[in-house]
């Protein structure tokens, strides 16, 4: 599972040690593990994009109903 985060400053990011940094700009949007999402989200870099993430869950909701 990834949460998708908005970059609120630009930076090199990486999720896990083991892969690849990703140079990001303010606005963007990125997927993180829920622990660096919240890391992210806590520290100030990123905020939360609710919306991406709703979408998702419904998309999943949806599936699993049919």
């Amino acid at each position: 599972m990834k949460v998708i985060v908005e970059i609120q400053k630009t930076g090199d990011y990486h999720d896990q040690i083991w892969e690849a940094h990703h140079l990001l700009s303010k606005g963007q949007l990125h997927a993180f593990s829920p622990s660096y999402a919240a890391q992210l989200i806590d520290q100030g870099p990123a905020t939360f994009s609710d919306y991406y993430n709703n979408r998702e869950l419904d998309a999943s909701f949806s599936a699993k109903k049919q």
